[in-house]
């Protein structure tokens, strides 16, 4: 064999030997690309749960130091199932002060925006009775453990006549009372 063959033979062979070493080169940086891609993708789903577990542990402190305020803040509103509890004590006091009371309407109303805890009911009654049992009625109402809000109050002074001819002077108030309640 010539020398010239046998080196031909070589470079043949090592520049196989070469591209397959090339080729292997790019095979394990494309499998290394890939893998460090799908690391990435797992790096970042860890780091959001680990934000949403932070956001989590947050909102139960929170939850756990308003608790006594939440608490109070409740008291205010009307359970969800004691409206007719709130409508019948709201009789009763204008009752105990010598009113005749009236329930006119009784409406829910949804707040805006849309509140997912909250809803006001509208309460519209009127009051019969004596001056100072009326205006007593009316302070009373600012004193209820509800929040409640006079919207709307017509005060008018009327005059009845009974079967013995004698003559009464009534105070007649139509009341329109918002207050929140729990859905």
């Amino acid at each position: 064999m010539l020398p010239l063959e046998k080196t031909k033979k070589k470079l043949i062979i090592w520049s196989v030997v070469t591209l397959m070493a090339c080729g292997l080169y790019v095979f394990c940086i494309s499998l290394i690309s890939s893998i460090n891609k799908g690391l990435a993708t797992i790096d970042y789903e860890l780091d959001m749960e680990i934000q949403k577990e932070n956001t989590l542990k947050d909102l139960s402190f929170i939850i756990r130091e308003t608790e006594s305020d939440r608490a109070v803040l409740d008291s205010y509103s009307i359970d969800s199932d004691g409206v007719v509890s709130f409508i019948n004590s709201i009789e009763i006091y204008a009752k105990e002060l010598g009113n005749n009371p009236e329930i006119t309407s009784v409406s829910i109303k949804q707040l805006d925006p849309i509140n997912e805890l909250f809803e006001e009911l509208e309460l519209q009654l009127i009051v019969r009775g004596n001056w100072s049992g009326v205006y007593t009625f009316t302070k009373l109402l600012d004193y209820l453990p509800q929040n409640t809000l006079i919207t709307k109050i017509n005060l008018d002074k009327k005059s009845y006549t009974d079967e013995e001819e004698k003559k009464e002077t009534l105070w007649e108030a139509v009341f329109t009372i918002n207050t929140l309640k729990k859905k």
